[in-house]
């Protein structure tokens, strides 16, 4: 898609000024963000893009529109106690998942594990996975997404379908 405000242009989802790319410096609940003619090298949490999550902050360190990555999102996401991101699937990416603080149910199809800060989980592109909280406290993670963008949904939740929404119960 595209379209035009001033000398702005929107086009596939990304902003050029006289067609070269702009790209989304920051980005907040509060802020439209700050455009800048090149890419990020260097990102500070202040500078990523932020996501709300039941009360979390979750920050994306990479992605097409802040670091012009092609094949590569990163981002860092805290889970609170008793929550989590229930059983869904990236048709288009693959993923791999890194404790950095806690302890998490991880799911990757059917089988389970306890992972805890160091281990991680790679789910291939289209497997279905989920990741609770079943501690406590808060479990920070890093997804790592590739590649950097997908032309169908970036996920698919199937969390209320057979198998997926019986394999907790009880939990």
């Amino acid at each position: 898609s595209w379209g035009v405000l001033g000398d702005l242009h929107f086009i596939s989802g990304f902003l050029s000024v006289n067609d070269q790319p702009l790209w989304l410096a920051h980005s907040g609940p509060d802020s439209i963000g700050t455009y800048m003619t090149q890419p990020l090298r260097f990102v500070t949490k202040a500078e990523a893009i932020k996501e709300e999550y039941k009360g979390r902050t979750n920050y994306w360190l990479t992605r097409p529109e802040l670091t012009g990555a092609k094949d590569l999102q990163v981002c860092e996401a805290t889970l609170p106690a008793g929550e989590g991101h229930a059983f869904h699937t990236h048709p288009e990416l693959e993923e791999m998942i890194y404790v950095l603080a806690g302890e998490v149910e991880q799911w990757v199809e059917k089988e389970k594990r306890i992972l805890k800060p160091g281990d991680a989980a790679h789910i291939p592109a289209g497997v279905v996975h989920a990741t609770f909280n079943v501690s406590k406290s808060d479990a920070t993670i890093l997804a790592i997404l590739s590649p950097g963008a997908s032309k169908g949904p970036f996920m698919v939740d199937v969390s209320g379908e057979a198998p997926w929404k019986d394999l907790r119960a009880g939990a």
